[in-house]
């Protein structure tokens, strides 16, 4: 299966920082780059291909969003994909992104992702984990604790990780602790402010904080609703609530 860029201008990317995320854990990678590209206002400049693309569309203001579209906004250029990588074509996918990155003269790729926040210990004070390739260690010092050894990142992250350690390419995971139980905002939060402090950026994470807690105050009345179910069962009264 072959994947390919296709670029709508002929812009160039020689020290530009490359930024993709997925439908991984918390989803925290889309949503990070959702917002970025939202916030930032980027501006469209090409898309990804590939031999079995998924066929979704949806429309826009301004034309037809793609499953597969790069962004430039200052010094970034995002990947944001709008619908997840199909397994069949991931490897293709990764590989055929990560050579056009290696090839275009890149600075260096920061890729987001979740962890899992159940294997967060109690004692630790920090929202995140990092893991980066030998090119971006040996350039870069890092006050984020990187991923501990007995853990592994899988899917799209680990492929392009994969490829940039292959070709000797600086390429940082930033990994913030989030649900895997259901989309969070919150952790996607903490990726953005880490984008903020590493280069330099000022992006207003407002939006996800209250996207964060409209979920997180569903939840809360679904638990209060699972409570009451539960007593009147207990009770033997009936156990019907309309909502």
């Amino acid at each position: 299966m072959a994947s390919r860029v296709i670029l709508e201008t002929k812009e160039r990317f020689h020290e530009k920082i490359f930024v993709a995320g997925f439908h991984g854990v918390g989803y925290v990678g889309f949503l990070t780059v959702q917002h970025l590209v939202k916030i930032l206002g980027a501006k469209r400049i090409g898309f990804v291909v590939m031999d079995r693309v998924p066929p979704f569309v949806r429309t826009r203001e301004n034309g037809i969003a793609t499953p597969y579209e790069l962004y430039t906004a200052g010094e970034l250029v995002i990947l944001l994909t709008n619908v997840p990588v199909p397994h069949e074509s991931m490897k293709d996918f990764c590989e055929a992104v990560a050579k056009w990155v290696c090839n275009q003269g890149f600075k260096e790729a920061a890729l987001v992702g979740g962890l899992d926040s159940k294997t967060k210990k109690n004692d630790e004070k920090v929202g995140l984990r990092v893991a980066a390739t030998r090119r971006f260690l040996e350039h870069k010092r890092l006050e984020e604790p990187l991923l501990e050894e007995e853990y592994y990142i899988v899917g799209p992250l680990a492929y392009l990780l994969m490829f940039f350690e292959i070709c000797n390419f600086p390429a940082l995971a930033v990994l913030p602790y989030a649900s895997v139980e259901y989309p969070d905002p919150r952790a996607a939060t903490v990726a953005i402010e880490f984008f903020n402090r590493y280069y330099g950026l000022n992006v207003n994470v407002d939006e996800l904080v209250r996207k964060a807690q409209e979920l997180e105050e569903g939840l809360k009345q679904l638990e209060s609703l699972g409570k009451k179910l539960e007593e009147s069962s207990k009770r033997g009264l009936p156990g019907t609530y309309y909502i």
